[in-house]
């Protein structure tokens, strides 16, 4: 049967109702004659499949359908026009722990579960590729066969203009910073959950707790196209409920950023080269924004630039498609770099930012971005120069740290931000708490001016990436360890620090389409300035996200260690 989807958006009046538990999930819908269904996913994070019988498993009461590779139309393998890999909705090879295999139509599902069980699959076990500095080799593994040194994306920095070298080499000061971020953990209200029935004319109906802004690839893997293909099979209405979201993608890849600039003796910038190595998972979700990249330097004149850009498979969960896709990961190696060369041409950051920002208007909305939010923090009182001993001596330390940020907004306009935060160390433990945030952001060409209680879901989400988050993928077998997953959280109103913001331009009217949502700005900046911040209260630097107790402890105690600045762990450490 040829799927096609269309969609349509019905408002959600049960938002209150979702937050507070009191709302009747759609995984608990149930329809007269309808079947469950369940997706067997892999163990192994990467193996070829010899075959897969299914006969003990029809043989159990109760089961009605069982499909695999075989039954659907892209025959588990997908490739399309510019080359990348979406997930197959069924894979012949297993990629990742969670590649989805086979899914059981049921009475119940109990009978479904019990049925998973009954499918026997004959892998053949590969060695995994886990760590994307190590899979880009020309005699290692392949993630996909017609994929030469798992290179699914590289190409030259966007903005590639002079020789990097020759200025490097007359430079005065060269300031140079590596690290890498972590994936990002989804955070759904609830298990993602399908129902798909045909009706008397042959209309197949698929209703879904998830959210699409555009058409569905009925060829691409969702629980939609594998409930529409069970209930096509079996005739009947089907509820399919998503495997384990710890196995299925994260909605920001991790990433290994290597940042070196150059400035002259004035303290003005002279030459960027930026390096970016991104973790594209088994498929391709979405590709590694190289234009995201690119705006890193945003208002701030680099003179010559270099670098490259690429994105590796590995047999890792696919990630990737959130909003500002490689904004986040590289700012926060970007700004720390920028912090670096600062001190070393001994100015303080504010003063070295609005010194190399570029003229005309939208560097000039960029000065008054940064001296609005300076103004509100308190800055002149609260940065103490660059001491490495901290602002304040003993156990509890504190610091202040900034960073900005620049989006395009299209039509060559841009959106700018400058945050600023206030740390308090406990050079006992490691733990970290923020005491201040102050925000201000440029909304000139935004579609509208943000909800101000949005916006503060919006940083708060980038001090959750900043401080709380962390996907770690054992380097061994390539899963979740169960003990961190049992660990993992959002930050909470517990965690908020005191938080002002200022808005200054004027917006787009809300109903123009070529805008963009200023929220995207929010969460991609904090990061950074929080690590600027642990920095000028302790005179550590630390390479990866989440700035954790752990972290902070073993370089507070090993001050020569980069802490975990490469990793095949998503630059966690354990």
């Amino acid at each position: 049967m040829a799927l096609k989807f269309q969609i349509e958006h019905f408002p959600r009046p049960d938002i209150f109702d979702c937050i507070s538990g009191s709302i009747q999930q759609s995984a608990n819908a149930e329809i007269v004659g309808m079947a469950h269904g369940r997706i067997l996913c892999s163990p192994h994070a990467h193996a070829v499949i010899r075959g897969i019988d299914v006969t003990k498993a029809l043989a159990l009461p109760g089961v009605v359908a069982i499909l695999t590779a075989a039954d659907c139309q892209d025959g588990g393998t997908r490739t399309t026009i510019d080359g990348t890999h979406p997930a197959p909705i069924f894979a012949r090879k297993a990629r990742f722990v969670g590649d989805w295999i086979a899914a059981v139509a049921a009475e119940s599902s109990i009978v479904a579960e019990e049925a998973l069980e009954l499918i026997d699959v004959d892998y053949v076990v590969l060695p995994p590729i886990l760590d994307p500095l190590l899979a880009a080799g020309p005699d290692g593994p392949l993630v996909h066969d017609d994929v030469p040194g798992n290179i699914a994306a590289d190409t030259l920095h966007p903005l590639t203009n002079g020789s990097v070298k020759e200025v490097f080499a007359e430079a005065a000061f060269v300031g140079e910073f590596s690290g890498v971020a972590s994936r990002k953990l989804r955070s759904d209200f609830q298990q993602q959950t399908a129902v798909a029935m045909v009706s008397g004319n042959g209309v197949m109906t698929v209703s879904t707790s998830a959210h699409y802004s555009s058409d569905l690839d009925p060829g691409a893997r969702s629980i939609e196209t594998v409930a529409a293909l069970l209930a096509n099979a079996c005739g009947r209405p089907v509820k399919v409920m998503e495997p384990d979201a710890l196995t299925l993608y994260s909605p920001h890849t991790s990433s290994f950023h290597s940042v070196t600039i150059a400035a002259d003796d004035k303290g003005v910038l002279c030459g960027l080269d930026h390096i970016a190595i991104a973790d594209a998972g088994a498929y391709s979700l979405e590709h590694f924004a190289v234009g995201n990249v690119a705006e890193l330097p945003g208002m701030l004149h680099c003179g010559a630039i270099g670098g490259r850009i690429a994105s590796i498979y590995t047999n890792t969960p696919p990630a990737g498609g959130s909003a500002s896709s490689g904004k986040l990961e590289g700012n926060f190696i970007f700004q720390q770099a920028i912090d670096r060369l600062s001190e070393k041409a001994g100015i303080d950051p504010l003063s070295f930012r609005i010194r190399n920002l570029l003229s005309g208007e939208a560097g000039a909305r960029m000065e008054r971005c940064m001296r609005l939010a300076a103004d509100r923090f308190g800055w002149q009182e609260k940065w103490h120069g660059w001491r490495r001993e901290g602002a304040s001596g003993g156990r509890y330390r504190q610091g202040a740290g900034m960073s900005i940020l620049t989006r395009s907004t299209g039509k060559f306009n841009f959106g700018h931000q400058a945050d600023f935060v206030e740390v308090e160390v406990d050079t006992e433990t490691g733990f970290t708490v923020l005491l201040k945030h102050v925000c201000a952001i440029d909304v000139t060409g935004f579609r509208g001016l943000p909800d101000p209680v949005l916006l503060q879901a919006s940083l708060m989400s980038g001090i959750g990436i900043a401080m709380i988050e962390s996907f770690i993928i054992d380097p061994q077998i390539g899963c979740v360890p169960e003990d961190v997953a049992f660990a993992l959280r959002a930050p909470n109103i517990m965690d908020a620090p005191d938080i002002d913001y200022i808005f200054t331009g004027v917006p787009l009217p809300p109903e123009i389409e070529e805008g963009h949502d200023p929220l995207q700005l929010g969460f991609s900046d904090p990061a950074p300035a929080i690590a600027n911040a642990v920095y000028n209260a302790t005179g550590i630097r630390i390479h990866s996200l989440p700035l954790s107790a752990d972290k902070i402890l073993l370089a507070l105690h090993n001050a020569d260690v980069n802490v975990s600045a490469r990793s095949m762990i998503r630059g966690q450490y354990l």
